[in-house]
């Protein structure tokens, strides 16, 4: 007959928070890419509140992702570059696709530089 270790958590649900702070992070990115110019000021802070909320509660929940401070600082810095890059990455697309993959790529450098709406 086997043991059963109760009280010991598989970091399933830990998990699930850190995925879930990097998909709010990463959809928000594509999101005011496509949409952040001409669009209302409260989208950018409603998603700000819940970006960070998300990113708090996956860096406090325990997770085996997450074990160590070097690890959960790593996430946060990630989430942040990751956000910008992505962000950068699809604003070339508004209001319509570039025409060459070299205009692409300076107006994805104007992104970074400048923010979506150059």
């Amino acid at each position: 007959m086997g043991t059963k270790v109760v009280g010991v958590s598989s970091g399933i649900s830990g998990n699930a928070w850190v995925w879930a702070a990097t998909s709010i992070v990463l959809a928000g990115a594509a999101f005011f890419g496509f949409a952040s110019c001409g669009g209302y000021s409260w989208h950018m802070e409603a998603f700000r509140v819940l970006a960070a909320g998300s990113i708090i509660v996956a860096v406090v929940f325990p997770s085996p992702l997450l074990r160590t401070m070097v690890r959960k600082a790593t996430f946060v810095v990630t989430l942040v570059i990751g956000f910008f890059l992505v962000e950068a990455a699809v604003a070339p697309f508004y209001p319509g696709p570039p025409e060459s993959l070299r205009q692409y790529g300076a107006l994805f450098g104007e992104s970074l530089e400048f923010g979506p709406c150059r």
